[in-house]
């Protein structure tokens, strides 16, 4: 699951787009453009099926806006975002970034009214200046790559929610697997340094080099550049894994959201329309 977000365009109000399929029917909310076919889908779904590609098509090309954005943006995943929230409530949370706090979000809806683009981008040049945050790294060996992306020291944070009742994380406890079945959370492994090695498509050994303390469970971790989403699509073998900690410029660190945000909040100032969270 990640955050995407767009701002729309103000062309079809301004006269300057193509004759929308079925005007009559258009309308206009605070999320865009559609078609209101009101009760005609228990009549005949298959007709609003074809016209709502019909009008999706329309939309595409109806100006010089793809799909009538004026900006249309992935922000980032949900990890990156509980981080990124992170860095704000330690840097002075709701009291210095109150837009932000309020605003950014917190599932796939809502919005950021036009009204406060100015505030944010304000709020967004401060964070960018806050001190260096000591982050911690889950360290592929094999691949010479960190894996997903960076957390704060103090914090433990999930990488994926397993089949079978188990939640994996990373953080101040290094990598672990928790147990979570009967709304418990039990600590079935932990360690900074170990292996990964995949027994089949859905047994996993886990080994702390250290110790050589050993856990078997349903699922693999796997780097974001790995062509599968499906973890146990992993390559069979052993991987090499290591929790590494270091300090990180916020600004560096973060600086993905930070332009993606400041170029939807332009947008916004730009058209008068929401910033849209999807």
């Amino acid at each position: 699951m990640g955050y995407n977000a767009y701002v729309n365009c103000n062309c079809y109000l301004e006269g300057r787009t193509s004759e929308p399929p079925y005007r009559e029917l258009l309308r206009i909310d605070n999320e865009g453009m559609w078609l209101d076919t009101g009760d005609l889908w228990k009549k005949d779904s298959d007709l609003v099926i074809k016209m709502d590609n019909e009008f999706d098509e329309w939309l595409k090309t109806a100006c010089e806006h793809e799909n009538m954005c004026v900006a249309d943006e992935w922000l980032t995943n949900v990890g990156g975002m509980v981080s990124f929230k992170y860095v704000i409530e330690i840097n002075g949370g709701k009291e210095k970034f109150p837009v932000l706090v309020k605003y950014l979000p917190v599932a796939n809806g809502g919005t950021l009214p036009p009204a406060f683009a100015n505030v944010a981008l304000k709020e967004i040049d401060e964070l960018e200046n806050s001190p260096p945050e000591h982050s911690v790294y889950l360290f592929d060996t094999s691949k010479q790559e960190s894996l997903m992306y960076g957390t704060n020291s103090e914090r433990n944070t999930w990488i994926a929610l397993g089949g079978y009742h188990y939640t994996y994380t990373f953080g101040k406890m290094g990598f672990c697997i928790f147990d979570t079945k009967n709304n418990t959370e039990t600590l079935k492994f932990s360690s900074s340094h170990f292996t990964q090695q995949k027994l089949d498509e859905k047994k996993y050994r886990f080994v702390d080099i250290a110790s050589g303390k050993q856990y078997e469970c349903c699922m693999g971790i796997h780097s974001e550049n790995d062509d599968s989403e499906i973890y146990e699509n992993d390559d069979i073998g052993i991987k090499e894994f290591k929790v590494m900690t270091k300090y990180v410029d916020v600004a560096e660190e973060y600086g993905y959201i930070f332009t993606t945000l400041k170029k939807l909040l332009h947008a916004s100032l730009q058209t008068n329309n929401p910033i849209i969270w999807c």
